[in-house]
């Protein structure tokens, strides 16, 4: 009796994120085995289409039964449940890009800073709990030691991140200054970015969704492939104090490069 030795299956999902994103993970995809079936690799395709609500994913895979023929006839009654195993792997992918940030339509630019950024420094390294409230406290001790001076800052505040990881964050408080100013303080230092080329966009928006535009930039800087040389740092150009809608906001991204 003749039994088929491999089985086709295609299948296809709607995934909410840009087509980029979709292609970038696939690049990292492979299925070897499905339910101890080899998947033929030579066979297995991906296509993908825009659609309403996303871009739909569609996946054409063989299962290979191989030659034994118990194995290929146990294989018959496998089939449903390789379709079932097949499109549970397809939203296992939806979910996990789903979960991704999309990429943030900003415009990203190369510039080169002329001037070094001069400012009043305080650093600190918090865990995850206490990262959200760690910008506030910064910078309200360097505007009381401001105020107390009599220094008036030149430009928009910033933090730069040096580290950020699960479990801790290292950043850094900045408020720009001349860079004559002279500084006695034992906690407060002054400090400046140097000039150099950067890269950088404006995000539009409230501060939850920056990851998006850093996403975009660092998309821009793969593609460029342009080496960074320094942590970024976020300039923030709206005071949240003076425009309450944070659809309003404006906040630059730079990164150092080569």
């Amino acid at each position: 009796m003749f039994f088929p030795s491999s089985f086709g299956i295609d299948r296809s999902v709607v995934i909410d994120n840009d087509e980029e994103i979709i292609q970038e993970q696939l690049q990292n995809l492979q299925i070897n085995t499905l339910l101890g079936y080899n998947v033929e690799q030579t066979d297995e395709l991906w296509s993908i289409t825009e659609v309403d609500g996303g871009n739909e994913l569609t996946g054409s895979i063989t299962v290979d039964f191989g030659f034994n023929p118990i194995t290929k006839f146990n294989a018959i009654f496998d089939k449903e449940d390789l379709l079932k195993a097949f499109e549970d792997k397809l939203d296992s992918i939806k979910k996990h890009i789903e979960n991704l940030p999309k990429i943030h339509r900003v415009k990203v630019e190369k510039n080169f800073l002329e001037q070094p950024i001069w400012f009043l420094s305080l650093r600190d390294t918090v865990n995850q709990q206490g990262a959200s409230n760690i910008h506030g406290k910064l910078f309200t001790q360097i505007n009381q030691f401001m105020d107390e001076q009599g220094i008036v800052s030149n430009d928009s505040p910033f933090v730069i991140y040096h580290l950020w990881t699960d479990s801790i964050v290292d950043i850094e408080a900045g408020i720009p200054v001349k860079d004559s100013i002279l500084i006695e303080s034992n906690s407060i230092n002054l400090k400046k970015i140097p000039s150099g080329n950067v890269v950088t966009a404006i995000h539009h928006g409230p501060y939850e969704r920056l990851p998006e535009t850093y996403f975009g930039i660092n998309e821009w800087m793969r593609k460029n492939k342009v080496t960074v040389t320094g942590p970024p740092w976020e300039s923030y150009i709206t005071d949240p104090a003076k425009e309450v809608n944070p659809e309003k906001w404006e906040t630059a991204v730079f990164f150092s490069i080569e």
